[in-house]
């Protein structure tokens, strides 16, 4: 029941988007509950592993520049 949930979710919000011209790269969202987000200040790389996530928000709640949301 639980992948299925997952299934839908990722269908019906999409993927996530960080648009890395706002993106601090402070590493909020690696708060991430499914740790499907990375981030190296130093080298200025984040990354979100797509088969992690489970659609739930968390990231972009966390985000101070609201640079992430869903795309479809």
């Amino acid at each position: 029941m639980k992948n299925l949930l997952i299934k839908l979710a990722k269908k019906a919000r999409g993927d996530i988007h960080n648009d890395l011209n706002k993106c601090l790269y402070c590493g909020n969202c690696q708060k991430c509950r499914a740790k499907a987000i990375t981030v190296n200040r130093k080298e200025k790389e984040w990354k979100w592993d797509d088969e992690k996530c489970v659609r739930c928000g968390h990231c972009i709640i966390e985000c101070p520049a609201k640079s992430l949301s869903f795309c479809k």
